[in-house]
């Protein structure tokens, strides 16, 4: 796996609570489309899903429909952040126009899928 970071992925990883609660899967996927301005498909979205889930960076849940929740060890990386570098992801975010966060959550995923192989 590669250490980008799908926009979408990227997206709902930014959606799910940092403290662990899941959110059901119809919810996340309304929320994602209204974050992107458009609906996401279920394709597009099961392949966001599928990808997180073989990063180890998200977890299912229970529920009708499904849900997710960030895994045990994302919670652990984001928690271990240095809040200087979630500072300048935050102003380099806005410079090429990405979410905020992606960069630090780059760097994130990367270190999980390498724990993952």
């Amino acid at each position: 796996m590669t250490a980008h970071l799908d926009p979408l992925a990227t997206h709902l990883l930014q959606l799910l609570p940092s403290d662990g609660s899941s959110l059901g899967n119809a919810a996340v996927r309304q929320r994602l489309g209204e974050a992107l301005g458009q609906p996401v498909g279920l394709e597009a979205f099961a392949a966001a899903v599928d990808t997180l889930l073989s990063a180890g960076a998200v977890t299912k849940g229970r529920g009708r429909g499904g849900s997710l929740r960030l895994s045990d060890g994302m919670r652990e990386a984001l928690a271990d952040a240095p809040a200087t570098a979630q500072l300048a992801t935050h102003a380099s975010a806005r410079r090429a126009r990405r979410p905020p966060g992606h960069t630090h959550l780059q760097l994130i995923w990367k270190n999980l899928a390498h724990a993952h192989r």
